[in-house]
């Protein structure tokens, strides 16, 4: 059974357009969104969280952690 794919709509916002998912879709980019952003806030101090690469690296794995908060999901 398919869903039709994991971009339902894009709705217009306040601040551009927003995609909405379907629930299943949703939670998997959620998880994977998750798991990257760790890993990369793990690589982050694995270089060494005071030098410039271990800061980057961790702002780039907070920003990917959170990136599901501007995907609206379907009920």
């Amino acid at each position: 059974m398919t869903d039709g794919g994991p971009v339902r709509r894009v709705t217009r916002g306040l601040r551009g357009a927003t995609p909405t998912l379907s629930a299943r879709w949703y939670r998997h980019v959620d998880r994977a969104s998750k798991l990257l952003g760790v890993a990369l806030v793990a690589a982050g101090l694995d270089a060494g969280g005071a030098t410039v690469e271990g800061v980057l690296l961790g702002v780039v794995g907070t920003a990917v952690a959170v990136s599901t908060v501007f995907i609206r999901r379907e009920p």
